[in-house]
C-alpha cells in the first residue's frame, strides 16, 4: 500500500523536493506505519543521547531575540553546543542503522525506487528526508509521544526548558 502511494505522489509531483515533505496520503501513511513499527527502534535509538543532552546541556538557545547574553563569544559558543548535540542524535542513528526494523528498510527501498525512476540524483534525498522529517523528528517535537519522553535527570530542566531543548 505504501509503495503505491509513494509511486503515485511521486508520478503526480514535478518537483522533487517536495516529495514526502506535503502532508500527502504517502507521507502521512509512511509516517504512521514507521512511528507505529518502529517504536522501540527509535525508543532504543533516541532515548539515551536525548537524556544524555537534557542532563549535560546547560542551553542550546541559538536564537539572540531568547539569548540572555547576547555577545558574540556566547552565541558561538551556543551554536557549537547545539552543533555537538546534533552530532550526538546524528551518530546515534547512524550507528543503528543496520538495526532498522526490515519493514522500514522496505519502504525506503520502495521510497528510493520510485524516486530514482523520475529523480535518479534525489533519491537519497527523498528518502533522508523522510527518515529524518517523518521518522525521527516527531517523538522528538511531541510531548504527547510516550517514545522519547526525557526520562530522570538531574530535575533542574523544566518542562518547558526540556520542551525547547527538543525543538532545537
Amino acid at each position: 500500500l505504501i509503495g503505491k502511494l509513494v509511486a503515485a505522489e511521486v508520478a503526480a509531483t514535478a518537483s522533487e523536493g517536495t516529495l514526502m515533505r506535503r502532508n500527502s496520503a504517502a507521507s502521512k501513511t509512511g509516517t504512521s506505519f514507521a512511528l507505529l513499527v518502529g517504536a522501540d527502534y527509535l525508543k532504543s535509538v533516541l532515548t539515551e543521547p536525548i537524556k544524555h543532552i537534557c542532563d549535560t546541556a546547560t542551553t542550546l538557545e541559538v536564537d539572540p531575540v531568547r539569548m540572555m547574553d547576547k555577545s558574540p563569544a556566547k552565541m558561538a559558543e551556543a551554536q557549537q553546543r547545539l552543533g555537538a548535540a546534533a552530532e550526538t542524535i546524528l551518530h546515534a542513528i547512524i550507528s543503528a542503522a543496520d538495526t532498522a526494523p526490515e519493514s522500514i528498510r522496505g519502504v525506503c527501498a520502495q521510497m528510493a525506487e520510485a524516486t530514482g525512476r523520475k529523480f535518479p540524483d534525489s533519491k537519497n534525498i527523498v528518502v533522508s528526508g523522510f527518515l529524518f522529517l517523518r521518522f525521527f523528528q516527531p517523538p522528538q517535537r511531541s510531548q504527547r509521544r510516550e517514545l522519547i519522553r526525557y526520562i530522570g535527570g538531574r530535575g533542574h530542566h523544566s518542562n518547558r526548558g526540556r520542551n525547547r531543548v527538543h525543538i532545537l
